[in-house]
């Protein structure tokens, strides 16, 4: 039985349903249920409780190259393949990547066109710029600089987490890997349809996640405010997580001032706290639309695409890599500039969505057996 290790940084316990954590979470539990040996490593102690084996070392890399901690913990277990998770940018310090067995980068971030960075202002960089550094610099590396770093790196593949990134980077001369899909675990959500509402019962529109520029949580409200022009019966609501950082909690703050300040303030409703799983999935549940308006995505695919399009409803989004994808499959309409986004409600209103094998999308064995048939049985 081959043994295969998987090395993602920060792997906190509270992680593990973000991106790109959610995907190392995924690729052990698919491993592990295709009867390989899987371990991960990670440089932080509180781990999450997993079915699989999780080894803490004291720090993955040092003055870019692997750690002996880390060369040391996988010259213990041995394995066959590594799957090492990383941004794009990493590749300008190849020699981290000289480890013991076959490695394969799996690259976590999208590629942004110059006007799709321009679609977050001056000051939103400044104010979100610890989450906006990397996929700005990853997106203005030169092309020559990546395949360079890949090359030097000695990793045999690429693994890409969204078709659109796969495109960019193999565009660009890096080899064309594979694409791992991302999945939903089961026991959080399953695939939910109500029956339709009565004709002129309310109909809610909901954003959820991080009060964030990026997200497009501001371009929300202007939206609603079109849609609402045209549809006498539609509600608001925002759904928000704010994680302890200053900048959520004054997004929070313009947001909900922003929404009181609304002519259609009485059908705007701003909640924020953190929710369970079950506790979000019964929000989740009464939601017409998703309004999920992603400028850019700081990690590839991100999840709340996926869980969106499970409640078995359409989402409305802004054509952003990494995200339009998922539109297509699960139903729903992505829309070129954030002036579109009120019309792409009102068309969504009129979608019935209806999923197809929809079990790939909780099962992480789905999701890894194509990957471990090209990259492990050749």
């Amino acid at each position: 039985m081959k043994s295969i290790a998987i090395i993602c940084f920060d792997f906190h316990a509270t992680h593990i349903r973000s991106q790109p954590w959610h995907m190392a979470h995924g690729l052990a539990k698919g491993l592990k249920k295709e009867s390989f040996n899987v371990k991960l490593f990670t440089d932080v102690e509180d781990v999450p409780d997993t079915d699989y084996p999780i080894q803490s070392v004291k720090a993955l890399f040092h003055r870019s190259q692997p750690s002996s901690w880390l060369l040391n913990a996988l010259n213990d277990y041995q394995p066959s393949s590594i799957f090492v998770f990383i941004g794009s940018h990493e590749l300008l310090t190849p020699k981290r990547f000289h480890l013991l067995g076959a490695v394969q980068l799996v690259i976590c971030n999208a590629r942004f066109t110059l006007s799709e960075l321009f679609r977050i202002s001056a000051s939103d960089y400044w104010a979100e710029w610890t989450l906006l550094i990397r996929p700005l610099l990853a997106s203005l590396i030169p092309s020559w600089v990546l395949r360079y770093g890949f090359r030097k790196s000695g990793a045999e593949n690429l693994v890409y987490v969204s078709v659109a990134a796969q495109q960019r980077y193999s565009n660009l001369g890096l080899p064309k890997g594979t694409v791992l899909i991302p999945a939903v675990d089961k026991e959080h959500y399953q695939v939910n349809y109500e029956h339709p509402k009565a004709v002129g019962a309310e109909r809610v529109i909901c954003y959820f996640g991080p009060p964030l520029q990026l997200r497009g949580v501001n371009l929300t409200i202007g939206a609603f405010e079109v849609a609402a022009e045209k549809e006498r019966n539609l509600r608001l609501k925002l759904l928000l997580r704010l994680n302890g950082e200053p900048y959520t909690k004054a997004k929070f703050d313009n947001l909900s001032k922003k929404a009181s300040q609304s002519k259609y303030s009485d059908r705007i409703e701003v909640v924020a706290k953190h929710m369970s799983a079950s506790e979000l999935k019964a929000e989740l549940q009464h939601v017409d639309v998703f309004l999920l308006p992603f400028k850019l995505t700081v990690s590839d695919s991100p999840l709340v695409t996926i869980e969106a399009g499970l409640a078995g409803k359409p989402i409305v989004a802004l054509k952003t890599p990494g995200v339009d994808e998922f539109i297509k499959i699960f139903g729903g309409v992505s829309v070129p500039n954030a002036g579109d986004l009120g019309e792409g409600i009102l068309k969504a209103l009129t979608i019935n969505t209806r999923i197809n094998d929809a079990e790939q999308w909780v099962d992480w064995s789905s999701s890894v057996k194509p990957l471990i048939d090209k990259l492990l049985h050749e």
